[in-house]
């Protein structure tokens, strides 16, 4: 497999930014690759997941651009009025810049997105903003910015936890509140429930992680709204190793095709 390191100038952005991806370095036809939105969460930037997981090798032998943005930290997968439109550039301008320079199916049972915590969660968001482009994603115990979310935040600080009450503090800073419906991840569900087109859905939680319950509701929910949606749950926490354990289950549940 290829690593490669791009910087490049994002219109949406209106600042340069920069994406890892992974290439096969033995394909020998000329089939259009499948491509994998793969987005860190929290603290992370493009090198993260290729820094602390063998991606390569795992991926080694099909017919994939595993493709690894930097996007702003603390879920911010949004367009800011005014400001960076975060959500427009993961969406629709970063598919259409690699688009132009490399051989990517443009079929959305080719096009996947995958990421794990606050990653996870814009996993999620590209499906419910844009099925019509992602034809399935897997989420890990993402972090589903809502409403509800924030609520629990506020709970665990009366529990004693001021670090998660300062979190629900920043996120309403950022984005408002209540939690507007094209970022809540439970609006967005609904929402997405009524498009004509719907990605299909891999979700897993671990059931010693604070996000399991909720989690499980979502994926519930979206069954109940006629989503194909997969649950998994398993003994495992918010950590490196359940990550590890889930990025490979992802990478089995994806049709991904072989060289």
């Amino acid at each position: 497999m290829a690593l490669l390191t791009m910087n490049f100038y994002a219109h949406s952005l209106s600042i340069n930014t920069g994406v890892s991806i992974i290439l096969p370095e033995s394909k020998k036809d000329g089939r259009p690759l499948q491509s994998l939105y793969l987005t860190h969460g929290g603290g992370g930037d493009h090198t993260y997941y290729h820094r602390y997981y063998p991606i390569e090798r795992w991926v080694e032998g099909y017919n994939l651009a595993v493709i690894m943005p930097s996007t702003p930290s603390r879920y911010k997968l949004m367009d800011m009025e005014p400001g960076e439109k975060w959500l427009t550039y993961a969406g629709v301008e970063l598919p259409a810049i690699l688009g132009n320079m490399l051989n990517l199916s443009k079929n959305r049972g080719d096009t996947f997105a995958m990421g794990g915590s606050g990653g996870g969660y814009n996993s999620i968001k590209l499906a419910m903003h844009f099925p019509e482009r992602f034809g399935a994603i897997v989420g890990f115990c993402p972090a589903l910015l809502s409403k509800r979310f924030v609520e629990q935040k506020d709970a665990l600080r009366e529990q004693g936890d001021e670090d998660s009450g300062k979190r629900g503090d920043e996120l309403r800073h950022i984005f408002g509140w209540p939690i507007p419906p094209e970022d809540d991840a439970f609006l967005m569900l609904e929402a997405a429930a009524k498009k004509e087109v719907k990605s299909k859905l891999f979700i897993g939680c671990g059931t010693e992680d604070k996000l399991w319950e909720m989690n499980r509701d979502f994926c519930e929910r979206a069954v109940e709204l006629g989503f194909d949606a997969t649950w998994d749950e398993r003994p495992g926490g918010h950590t490196y190793e359940y990550g590890e354990e889930m990025l490979k289950l992802g990478f089995k549940w994806l049709p991904l095709e072989k060289l």
